[in-house]
């Protein structure tokens, strides 16, 4: 008898208040897919030590590191009732390094982080880590912002460009995650004028048709920039999760997803093409 492999759903905190709001979130998560929880926490690597008092500095860092980590695990078990598994990993590193080498091997459901800080310099702290993050690991990378509840994705949007969508691998993602909440789907497109390719209106068909038992809408958002146009859509709409896909040499590169990555107004996932 074969056994499904449990979901990984992968949650790092810097011990904050936004990154313990976002470790909650994803248990929430975990809860609806009943998937397992693994919190991480990064000890940034320091030169190589020389004496005894930087080996005991260290090591006192280390075990306080580990004590909080626990501690937050023990927050999260009573927040769930225990009704969800959960493990803590302490490790060495940056945190883009560690969960790229950490998603290698579990290949998780998905990536949980905090999106925003509360001060500015926490905010481009924060900010470069989840760039540098989305750049580097080869799963859905799920950005929450600051006090953000997990009340199920009732409604999704998923912002494309239409363009080779087929191509991404990602696309099974976008299937599971739609498998998991089952929730009524936007396929927002935004372009600076009203003549179609042949190919974005295939695509577009081809999405809906993929997707047809959860009665996707096609949603045209006509404006000179993407940005302002996904947040044309996100204010009319206030769907409860965006997903990008941001694919290379194309408008919706990159760079555009940069603004939704470090100011969400709604909890905000980044399919990659390089996923």
């Amino acid at each position: 008898m074969k056994f499904k492999a449990m979901k990984t759903i992968i949650a790092p905190t810097d011990f904050s208040d936004t990154s313990i709001n976002a470790v909650l979130f994803a248990a929430d998560m975990a809860l609806a897919v009943h998937a397992r929880l693994q919190i991480y926490h990064a000890v940034p690597v320091h030169a190589v030590l020389i004496d005894n008092w930087d080996y005991d500095v260290e090591y006192a860092a280390t075990e306080e590191a580990m004590q909080r980590l626990e501690a937050l695990q023990e927050k999260v078990k009573d927040y769930t009732h225990h009704r969800l598994s959960i493990d803590v990993q302490l490790e060495y590193g940056d945190i883009d390094s560690v969960l790229e080498k950490t998603c290698k091997h579990i290949i998780p459901f998905a990536v949980v982080m905090p999106a925003t800080e509360k001060t500015a310099i926490e905010r481009f702290m924060l900010g470069s880590q989840t760039l540098s993050v989305s750049r580097t690991i080869r799963v859905p990378l799920l950005l929450i912002p600051r006090e953000a509840k997990f009340g199920s994705f009732k409604k999704v949007a998923i912002a494309v460009d239409l363009n080779k969508v087929y191509d991404i691998p990602l696309l099974s993602n976008l299937t599971s995650l739609a498998e998991a909440f089952k929730p009524l789907l936007d396929i927002v497109f935004v372009k600076e004028n009203d003549l179609f390719k042949a190919g974005n209106v295939s695509q577009a068909v081809a999405l809906q048709m993929h997707f047809e038992k959860y009665y996707p809408s096609f949603c045209y958002i006509k404006n000179n920039n993407v940005i302002d146009g996904v947040k044309m859509y996100l204010n009319d709409n206030r769907p409860d999760l965006l997903i990008l896909i941001p694919k290379k040499h194309t408008p919706f590169h990159t760079s555009i997803s940069r603004e939704f990555i470090i100011h969400p107004t709604v909890p905000t996932m980044i399919l990659a093409e390089h996923c």
